[in-house]
């Protein structure tokens, strides 16, 4: 993906394999025409694109890096993430971050899993949207980069679609207000 009116460059945004789903958070900067390209290499491919949220003049949430650090392994506890089941994330307030921290940026991991499936992350307390964060496949393991928005209360909440998985959540940053 890259910005419609600008040149593609020979980096990749995601790089996904014959018959297989893939997921990757992309930030792309649009183009003086408000879009941006998507461009497929080789053969074909159908393609999903959620807008989660932007960047743009005026922001009022800072980024803050952080020494990764691991907030949830339910290889641990508090064991795998059943079939349509949300567990509540605590970060704003705990972790060294601000209880005002408007997101989180993660490295959010599925192992394990039992089933195809996706898991969701959203802010806590609120409607679970429609869109996945991480789409899998069973018996695999997948990463992928999620920024999420934070609950009034500095939760998220992850939710698996379909049989059970593994997760695994890293603290790598948060937003918040400048």
């Amino acid at each position: 993906m890259y910005p419609s009116g600008s040149t593609r460059s020979a980096s990749s945004s995601l790089n996904p394999r014959p018959g297989r789903d893939s997921s990757n958070q992309v930030i792309v900067p649009v183009g003086p025409d408000g879009r941006i390209n998507v461009y497929n290499h080789a053969g074909s491919t159908h393609a999903i694109l959620d807008v989660s949220g932007y960047y743009g003049p005026g922001s009022q949430s800072l980024f803050t890096p952080a020494a990764p650090k691991r907030l949830l392994d339910t290889r641990v506890t508090p064991g795998p993430l059943g079939p349509n089941r949300t567990l509540p994330l605590t970060i704003g307030g705990a972790n060294g971050v601000p209880a005002d921290a408007t997101a989180a940026a993660l490295n959010v991991t599925v192992t394990d899993p039992t089933a195809d499936s996706f898991v969701t992350v959203y802010p806590g307390g609120t409607a679970r949207p429609s869109t996945s964060s991480v789409n899998f496949q069973a018996r695999s393991t997948v990463p992928n980069h999620v920024i999420t928005p934070l609950g009034g209360d500095g939760t998220a909440d992850i939710y698996n679609h379909v049989g059970s998985t593994q997760v695994i959540a890293d603290l790598f940053g948060y937003f918040s207000k400048g």
